[in-house]
């Protein structure tokens, strides 16, 4: 329907910029600069779109009426920051949610630069990543922007730069605090290094509980202890998580020539162990889980894009391609039509 046109028009304009990767045509910088600034534009100018909207409307337009520390303590502060920031310099709610758009794009795209193709993760991610998360979850789309930009330094050995990354993250949304033990990828463990990142896990774990504990306290009751908030779409996200996955690795068995092209396998073999280790909390801790799996959507791109390099024959290339480009359709329409959530998206509406 026309409500939900705007959102298809953005899934089929990045598909054609995937087109690229496909065709293995050279382009440079500035053609992916067109599809950024597309959907900059797309994301950031929404106007009363997301299933909380007027709730970050109202926080940043009440925002001089408050005392700061109290905003600082009720919200997650590193949000409130960039709020004060954007009304200090006379901006609007539109160039705040521009600000955190532009943040959550920046890691996207420098982790889609990391991977053997460009366009095509960056496509992969419309469906949910793009059009949901980062239009309905501002805090945690940009937890998430700086996760994906955080790995990039982790992959090259910038253990600091990833962890005051992270440490950032966590101040737009605190669930990104758990990201640190990924650190631990790095490390040889020892029982004196185990000790020690231990205690600097709970030492910050313990400082954010001291400052944030009614904000902890609500997640806990939202999340855990209450049994009717759940999430029906969070076993489906985990489960393409571990099916795209999955399908690489019996990729990597059948096309064992291509393994050597292939970087950072034992990291995302690490998170694949992690998923299937923590499918039966799904189950139970559904919108909890949900929340965590957002992060993990990274393990998505990174499968279905190498599979795309692994395979060498061009009709079963064309044949996965197009598989992938129906399967990621499919979630965006079904996302669209069926999701309790999606009325909060519908119609879309420009500043």
């Amino acid at each position: 329907s026309l409500i939900m046109s705007a959102y298809i028009y953005l899934f089929f304009y990045n598909f054609l910029f995937s087109l690229f990767d496909l065709k293995k045509i050279n382009f440079n910088n500035k053609i992916f600069f067109l599809l950024f600034i597309f959907n900059l534009l797309v994301v950031g100018s929404r106007s009363f779109v997301g299933a909380d909207w007027s709730i970050y409307e109202l926080f940043f337009e009440n925002l001089l009426n408050r005392d700061i520390i109290y905003n600082l303590l009720s919200w997650d502060p590193g949000y409130v920051v960039l709020n004060y920031l954007v009304t200090f310099i006379g901006g609007n709610f539109l160039l705040l949610n521009l600000f955190v758009t532009l943040i959550f794009l920046v890691g996207l795209s420098k982790f889609c630069f990391y991977l053997p193709y460009n366009f095509f993760p960056f496509f992969i991610s419309t469906s949910y990543l793009i059009i949901v998360v980062s239009m309905g979850y501002p805090r945690q789309s940009i937890a998430i922007g700086l996760f994906f930009y955080a790995l990039t330094l982790l992959f090259q050995n910038k253990k600091i730069s990833y962890f005051f990354l992270i440490l950032m993250a966590s101040t737009f949304h605190m669930s990104a605090i758990i990201l640190l033990l990924f650190l631990l990828y790095k490390v040889k463990l020892s029982i004196i290094r185990i000790i020690f990142f231990g205690l600097i896990f709970l030492t910050i774990s313990l400082i954010f509980y001291y400052l944030f504990s009614a904000r902890i306290n609500n997640y806990l009751q939202d999340f855990i202890f209450d049994i009717q908030h759940n999430s029906s779409a969070a076993f489906i996200r985990h489960f393409l998580n571990i099916f795209t996955y999955s399908i690489f690795l019996i990729m990597c068995k059948v096309y064992k020539n291509d393994n050597l092209l292939i970087k950072n396998k034992d990291f995302f073999n690490y998170i694949y162990f992690i998923l299937l280790i923590l499918t039966p909390f799904v189950f139970v801790y559904s919108s909890l889980f949900d929340r965590f799996t957002l992060y993990f959507t990274c393990i998505q791109l990174y499968s279905m894009t190498y599979c795309l390099r692994i395979l060498q024959d061009y009709l079963i290339k064309y044949i996965f391609y197009t598989l992938a480009v129906v399967m990621y359709f499919l979630i965006l329409y079904v996302w669209l039509n069926y999701s309790p959530n999606s009325i909060g998206w519908m119609p879309y509406n420009i500043f």
